[in-house]
C-alpha cells in the first residue's frame, strides 16, 4: 500500500514560494508541532536576561563546526542548542526555542528559515522549526556579521 504525502506550499526566506512533498510521518511531526509546542512568552521564566542569553547563543553559533552549517554565517537551530547545553544550565529544546523567539522579536537575534534544498536533513529542520503567533517560520540563526 503507498504511504500517503502530502504537497506544502511555503515562503523561503527570499520571498519565493517553495512547494515540496511530506509523508504522513512529516506532516504528523508539523501539525504536533503546532498544536502541542506553541510558543507563548507567558511560559518563559520572567527572571532570564536576554543579553546574557544572546551573548552565550552566538558563543554556541560559534562552535558548530563548519560541516554542520549551513553556510559560514547561518546554523541551525538544534545545532546551536546542542553546544549551548553543553556550556549552560539545562534548558529543553522548547524553552531554548520560546527564548530565541523573544529575542527574534526584540530584534537581538535574526533568524531565517531553510529552503529546502539547503540541508539533507529533515529531522533537523523539523526540530529546529520555531513559528511564531503570525506562521513566520524560522529554522537557522544567522551569526552578527563581524566588525
Amino acid at each position: 500500500m503507498l504511504e500517503k504525502s502530502y504537497l506544502i506550499e511555503f515562503i523561503d526566506i527570499h520571498g519565493k514560494k517553495i512547494k515540496t512533498r511530506i509523508d504522513q510521518h512529516q506532516a504528523a511531526h508539523i501539525l504536533q508541532q503546532l498544536q502541542a509546542d506553541t510558543l507563548s512568552l507567558e511560559e518563559v521564566d520572567s527572571r532570564w536576561d536576554s543579553t546574557v542569553f544572546v551573548r552565550s547563543v552566538f558563543q554556541s553559533t560559534r562552535q558548530v563546526p563548519a560541516a554542520e552549517r549551513l553556510s559560514d554565517t547561518e546554523v541551525l537551530i538544534n545545532r546551536v542548542w546542542l553546544i549551548w547545553q553543553q556550556h549552560n544550565p539545562p534548558l529543553s529544546l522548547k524553552l531554548f526555542k520560546q527564548r530565541l523567539l523573544s529575542c527574534i522579536e526584540q530584534g537581538l537575534i535574526q533568524a531565517g528559515c531553510v529552503v529546502l534544498l539547503q540541508t539533507q536533513n529533515m529531522g533537523d529542520l523539523l526540530e529546529s522549526e520555531i513559528i511564531d503567533k503570525t506562521g513566520n517560520i524560522y529554522h537557522f540563526l544567522k551569526e552578527p556579521e563581524s566588525n
